[in-house]
């Protein structure tokens, strides 16, 4: 990675006498300020501002809790329907429903937060998280910018490489995009989007440094950051990877950034490193003072009572020149937690090769994922035993079950289950044996015409019997009366009919219903509309099955339609009375079709012919 240098002057003890000297972690002018906290050192850092509001996640409205609490961060947009995570060291550090333990790897790049991405999730590759920002102010056509980020890696497998894209749009309202589908992808997928460039990047619990240069071909106002577009080759396992740092400027002004921070100070291989050249010189300062001995482009840094503190790098050039690094916070976390655990009396609870037998409050420190400490409050609670007792009636030659109890005799019972806190319950039930009933009969099946109607009453019952519930082979519920009646069917039909008796013993019987599809229609070959009261229509007839006239049409020898009707009822259809724009048609034959809609839905469609005389 090439930067642009910009130039400072840095004041030294050689130009003024009893100046400060910037590297050797004195205070050399007894002025009380020591090295480059001192006024006399002078070298201004070049971490340029970033286009991206909030480039580090560190200015927010609230601790993450949980999944998709991206809002939480002041400026970021959920880009995407799947749900970006916010992750900070005030909440989570993972999103909590992965598969796995995936923390964030601490420290973070810059401050104590970022976010995290799925890249597809096992059996739906396209689960793709982005975030989202409107830039402070939009891209310069034609200008290069650099995107100088950090990516972040744990070490489960399939989330150790990452291949991603930047994306831009020149309008800031297409901030989401694929509301509503989860299934969407990536922002190119729809309209008003451009992807800018897309690169990978791999780690094992460890943040890497990204660099990307592109030049604009629109004055983007936009950017959307996450997954690239094709599917992650192992997004079965959940892939999951984290960002910080996003600084997005014209590449004139770049400044030097970490190129890489790996490890972590609870392990004590904690290193800060920038880009080496032979050329240079460096210094490492810890809170501005020099780190004496420190003078490679490398710094590596172990646990210590003072090692908390701000750490950067002054450069000096070939050309007597010098710059400095952006700073690295260095803080060791303490954490600290607590859960609630339970036991059932009379057993033992384990945690962590410990064994407890009470209740209370225990303490132990752990190791987290980072290598810190961490104390840990377990408060445990004793759950109780219960047990229930009640007492029910077994019908005489009917089997009784109830857990894994299984009778067809009275008597007291007992099982044992688990209760609503998971420890034993015992379960005790007196059975008293009752005589059953006599049951119910409903007789032989039935066979009956399309559109006729049928009463279905039981032959016989028990007379203890005091509720019924009839039911069909579609196990819909048609009544709890005795008997059903006026039943109009449009299929074969099976009925079941259970009654219960006063002690709660039942009854079951069941009956067949055949429906014929027997369609009887009846059209007359002539009529004579000369009012004399005696066959003046053309009517139409059927049985019951028939439920409707659905069309008529009437023509003449030439063909011309005489007379239509339509959705009329059969039973109150009167029929054509031999008009034609209401002047009798002459005697003659005339043509029909007509269509008939039957009460199963279905249509019968008939023609020929009608004599008219008078």
């Amino acid at each position: 990675m090439k930067y642009l240098l910009i130039i400072f002057i840095l004041l030294s003890s050689a130009q003024l006498v009893a100046q400060e000297i910037c590297n050797n972690g004195l205070d050399d002018d007894n002025d009380g300020f020591i090295d480059l906290n001192d006024t006399d050192c002078f070298c201004e850092g070049l971490v340029p501002a970033s286009l991206i509001p909030n480039p580090s996640f560190e200015e927010m409205s609230c601790c993450p809790t949980t999944e998709g609490d991206l809002d939480c961060a002041n400026d970021w947009i959920q880009a995407s329907e799947p749900t970006t995570d916010y992750v900070h060291t005030c909440g989570v550090l993972a999103n909590p429903f992965l598969p796995y333990n995936g923390a964030a790897p601490l420290p973070f790049p810059d401050g104590e937060g970022g976010v995290g991405f799925r890249d597809g999730k096992s059996g739906n590759a396209n689960y793709k998280e982005y975030a989202g920002a409107c830039l402070l102010e939009s891209m310069n056509i034609g200008v290069e910018y650099t995107l100088d980020f950090f990516v972040g890696f744990h070490d489960q497998p399939g989330s150790t490489t990452f291949p991603m894209a930047l994306f831009a749009t020149t309008e800031c309202g297409n901030l989401p995009f694929g509301i509503n589908n989860i299934q969407f992808g990536c922002p190119t997928n729809g309209p008003g989007w451009t992807q800018l460039g897309e690169f990978s990047a791999s780690g094992v619990n460890e943040w890497v440094n990204v660099v990307f240069t592109f030049t604009p071909t629109q004055e983007y106002t936009a950017i959307a950051l996450g997954p690239a577009c094709q599917p992650h080759p192992e997004f079965d396992l959940h892939p999951y990877f984290y960002f910080d740092r996003l600084l997005l400027f014209e590449s004139s002004a770049i400044g030097i950034p970490f190129s890489n921070i790996t490890g972590g100070i609870c392990t004590n291989d904690l290193s800060l490193e920038v880009e080496g050249n032979d050329q240079y010189t460096y210094q490492w300062y810890k809170d501005g003072i020099a780190i004496v001995g420190e003078t490679n482009s490398t710094i590596e840094l172990a646990e210590s009572s003072d090692v908390e503190g701000v750490y950067s790098v002054l450069i000096d050039t070939d050309q007597n020149a010098c710059f400095t690094s952006q700073e690295f916070l260095l803080e060791i976390p303490e954490y600290e937690g607590s859960f609630e655990g339970s036991f059932c009396e009379g057993e033992i609870y384990e945690w962590n090769d410990e064994s407890y037998d009470a209740p209370g409050l225990y303490d132990q420190m752990l190791i987290a994922s980072d290598g810190c400490d961490s104390m840990v409050t377990l408060n445990l609670i004793e759950l109780k035993h219960s047990a229930f007792g009640f007492e029910d009636v077994i019908c005489e030659g009917t089997p009784y079950e109830l857990y894994d109890i299984n009778t067809e005799l009275g008597g007291v019972f007992e099982t044992t289950i688990m209760n609503s806190v998971g420890c034993d319950s015992l379960i005790t039930v007196s059975l008293e044996l009752v005589e059953s009933n006599e049951g119910i009969e409903l007789g032989m099946d039935e066979e009956i015409n399309l559109g006729d109607e049928i009463d279905i009453i039981p032959v016989w019952y028990d007379p203890n019997m005091v509720n019924f519930v009839w039911t069909n082979n579609n196990n819909v519920i048609l009544g709890e009366e005795s008997s059903l009646e006026d039943l109009l069917l449009l299929e074969s039909t099976t009925f079941y009919v259970y009654g219960e008796d006063e002690n709660g013993c039942i009854a079951l019987d069941t009956i067949d219903v055949r429906v014929d599809r027997n369609i009887d229609i009846f059209i007359p070959n002539i009529f004579t509309p000369n009012r004399d009261g005696a066959n003046d229509f053309f009517g139409l007839f059927g049985n019951p099955a028939v439920q409707s006239i659905k069309d008529l049409y009437i023509y003449d020898r030439w063909g011309e339609l005489v007379h239509e009707d339509h959705d009329q009822l059969l039973r109150t259809y009167r029929g054509w009375d031999g008009k034609f724009k209401s002047e009798d048609v002459v005697p003659g034959v005339y043509a029909y079709l007509v269509t008939f809609t039957i009460i199963d839905g279905t249509e019968e469609v008939f023609s020929g012919d009608v004599t008219v005389l008078r």
